[in-house]
């Protein structure tokens, strides 16, 4: 007869199994990371990070990794203790949408901790909060950089630069803008698994190739079904390796509306705008190079879940590409709006947005909001990758046109998205030339300004009996008079020792696009 007792034992020992392996499964937790210091201990640890705000991380961690962090006094939140159980999501609207019922009592706020939740669901659910228009991205199947992403300093444009942006931003035609959108209507739908799609696809390639750009491809990715970016790059005139993105999704969807996105979906909106803008800037920039290189991108299959930028912001990190910064557009152009214009940021890319603000007034006419990202654009893959990036939307939601049949060339604005475009423009523009403009200066190209470019300046005027490499036009001639004089000099020494006054060193010549 077997002994009642060592079945007790045996249960005991298989609970306190259990137990010790629940204690040791990982855990989904949200820690932030904006101290350097912070960051630097935890990247020691062996944490596996699934998704980013900034330098707020949603990590994977064992246990024994929470104690360290408590030693260390890093604050965390436990987010899921089963974050295997079920496969994990990122919910989140439009701006201006709000969020269901549904995705509120099941989801949990994470990161910026406004819109986004973090549910666990089955196929079937992901298809149904889907449907209801909510972007819905997994998370957790592959590990994103874990990087650290600093504070970036931004220049307002000034004296000569300005005038210059102000050159391009009037030449932005609301005509085109138009045009363009009412052609993309016109392709009655541009779902991602139409045959439509193709042909939509095909008229942005010829339009970009119409605008004299050579550097023209298709980049392809598979996810459920062979789907194609769309890259027009104009090369950079000074740094040709550092990269500004300005895209917006060309793909289209309408849900539950007869007779189905297969057939009609219009788009016009969401996101014939974003799409119209990427190409109007093009067409401005490919006959005005700027000192960075530019690369258009109208994204792919963004509906079924941010497929196409997800791909390229892959693929683009993978080759080490150097992407200063990432201007996504999407829905700037619903009849409601007439001033405001919503600009959407996370931590690391808020000073963009506060060049933006004021490049809103200045140059298209409208009042920039300042607010936070989540991930319901093409915007975040590359936030996920560590790049900045700002997701330019419309401030009044286009709620009775969003992934619906209704979402028509009629209902636009088109002198309100006119103001969006220049307002896209004008940052390129000035972001470009923002590197651009610390060349002229330094002198002796020791890569700051300091007195010694002074010094180094008057002596080349003087003759100092030593060989000067100076370039008149890029590094010395400051105050952009097309002269190197006295005057250069004087304006460096005032901008150096912080005299009353705009002395900021102007770029001009070979190393900038004026």
């Amino acid at each position: 007869m077997f002994d009642k007792r060592y079945v007790f034992l045996g249960a005991i020992s298989l609970a306190l199994l259990l137990a010790a392996l629940a204690n040791s499964a990982p855990v989904l937790i949200e820690v932030d990371l904006e101290s350097k210091s912070d960051f630097e201990y935890a990247q020691n640890l062996n944490l596996s990070p699934w998704a980013r705000w900034g330098n707020i991380f949603l990590a994977e961690a064992d246990q024994e990794i929470l104690s360290l962090l408590k030693q260390a006094g890093i604050e965390y939140d436990l987010i899921t203790s089963s974050p295997r159980a079920f496969e994990n999501y990122l919910v989140a609207p439009r701006p201006g949408a709000g969020l269901s019922l549904v995705t509120q009592v099941l989801g949990k706020p994470v990161l910026n901790r406004t819109e986004q939740r973090l549910v666990q669901l089955t196929a079937t659910q992901v298809d149904k909060i889907r449907s209801q228009g909510f972007t819905v991205l997994e998370i957790g199947q592959e590990p994103i950089p874990f990087t650290y992403v600093t504070k970036l300093e931004v220049r307002q444009p000034a004296g000569i630069v300005a005038d210059w942006i102000q050159t391009l931003v009037d030449q932005v035609s609301q005509d085109s803008l138009q045009a363009y959108n009412l052609r993309l209507q016109n392709f009655q739908t541009r779902y991602s698994y139409s045959d439509s799609i193709a042909s939509a696809r095909e008229w942005i390639m010829d339009k970009f190739a119409s605008f004299g750009i050579d550097s023209l491809y298709l980049d392809h990715f598979f996810w459920d079904s062979d789907q194609w970016n769309v890259v027009a790059t104009v090369p950079g005139t000074a740094e040709p390796d550092a990269l500004i993105i300005v895209g917006g999704h060309y793909d289209s969807v309408t849900y539950n509306q007869s007779p189905g996105p297969a057939t009609y979906a219009p788009g016009a909106d969401d996101n014939g705008s974003g799409t119209a803008a990427t190409l109007e800037i093009a067409r401005i920039i490919a006959q005005n190079p700027l000192p960075q290189t530019v690369v258009f991108v109208p994204f792919a299959q963004e509906e079924q879940g941010l497929r196409g930028s997800s791909a390229y912001a892959a693929e683009a990190f993978a080759e080490g590409k150097d992407i200063r910064f990432m201007l996504n557009m999407d829905m700037i152009g619903y009849k409601p709006n007439t001033t405001n214009v919503n600009l959407l940021h996370d931590p690391p890319s808020v000073a963009v947005a506060d060049l933006m603000v004021s490049l809103a007034t200045t140059y298209a006419g409208l009042t920039g909001i300042k607010g936070s990202a989540s991930g319901n654009s093409d915007h975040w893959h590359f936030m996920q990758k560590g790049w900045r990036a700002v997701f330019a939307h419309e401030y009044v939601f286009n709620s009775q046109g969003w992934h619906k049949n209704t979402d028509i060339v009629d209902s636009m604005d088109f002198d309100y998205m006119t103001k969006v475009v220049k307002l896209a423009l004008a940052t390129v523009a000035s972001l470009s030339q923002n590197s651009c403009q610390a060349y002229a200066g330094d002198t002796n190209q020791d890569g700051s300004i300091t007195l010694e470019d002074a010094i180094y300046l008057v002596r080349h005027l003087f003759g100092g009996g030593e060989t000067f490499n100076i370039d008149p036009q890029c590094k010395g001639d400051v105050n952009a008079s097309g002269n190197l004089t006295l005057g250069d000099a004087i304006r460096l020494a005032n901008f150096i020792f912080g005299k009353p006054g705009d002395w900021t060193p102007i770029a001009t010549g070979s190393c900038c696009s004026l």
